[in-house]
């Protein structure tokens, strides 16, 4: 499992899902989902890979 570091920039948070986003609205960098209207979860959405730090790799054993 990797745990990441994730840099989000400006954000808009938005209570309901849009499928149709592939890119922020203007002037945002990144999407934050919450918890109302039609969503059950927190969510942080970043379209660019850049924004995505690996910072560590968790390895289990059975």
């Amino acid at each position: 499992m990797l745990l990441n570091d994730v840099v989000l920039g400006k954000t808009v948070k938005l209570k309901v899902s849009d499928p149709t986003l592939n890119q922020p609205p203007n002037g945002y960098n990144s999407v934050i989902g919450e918890p109302g209207g039609d969503l059950n979860y927190d969510e942080s959405i970043v379209y660019q890979n850049d924004a995505i730090r690996p910072m560590f790799l968790i390895i289990y054993q059975g």
